[in-house]
């Protein structure tokens, strides 16, 4: 029968197609095209559809597509988001554990699979399948099936656009709290009305806003 494609439940339904399938194999939408009803099963619209159980005739298919299209970019560009922030959250443990690193180097042994380059992969697996998968799966799924090509290739593409400037953050907040531990430090002293004029005077004799 006809499928209300308008209610939360469905668009529900929709979303995790595009979360679990289809960004495993498509990053990005390149032009409107991608988005156009095809037989192709590699194509956007095949993928959605066989996840989502659209009989195969066409002219339910088209009809289906039409109604839902729209979404795809949106929930894609969600996807890409919250995966984007989960990598930077794993690039400052990753730079707390074990340093700063040369990304180049581990794209150029790609295919050596170097015990470095799969420590650094199964650190980053987690933002694209969760930890509770990772921890379930790592020990008896082949590695391949966990982290897709595509995947991989999103993962380089989004540290190379963000290491200096995730590096910079990571720098500067470990400074703060360094001096945060400091100022804390040096004032476990009890305040008195002449120790908080004295703080006061020090700060604008330093240019420091109170």
């Amino acid at each position: 029968g006809n499928v209300n494609f308008n209610t939360a439940a469905t668009q529900g339904f929709i979303k995790q197609a595009v979360y679990k399938t289809l960004f495993k194999r498509h990053k990005f939408i390149g032009s409107k095209g991608e988005l156009e009803y095809s037989t192709n099963q590699n194509s956007i619209a095949q993928i959605i559809l066989t996840t989502l159980n659209i009989p195969t005739d066409a002219i339910t298919q088209c009809n289906c597509w039409a109604q839902i299209k729209h979404l795809i970019p949106e929930y894609l560009n969600r996807k890409r988001s919250t995966i984007t922030s989960a990598i930077k959250n794993r690039f400052e443990g990753y730079i707390a554990k074990y340093g700063e690193f040369v990304l180049d180097s581990f794209c150029a042994k790609r295919e050596l699979r170097t015990t470095q380059l799969l420590q650094f992969l199964h650190w980053f697996v987690v933002p694209f399948i969760g930890r509770e998968t990772w921890s379930r799966t790592r020990e008896t799924t082949n590695f391949s099936e966990l982290l897709t090509v595509c995947d991989e290739a999103y993962l380089y593409l989004i540290i190379e656009s963000n290491y200096d400037k995730w590096l910079y953050l990571y720098n500067r907040t470990a400074e703060e709290k360094q001096n945060d531990k400091k100022i804390k430090g040096s004032t476990r002293h009890v305040l008195t009305p002449s120790t908080l004029i004295e703080n006061s005077s020090t700060r604008v004799q330093s240019g420091m806003m109170i």
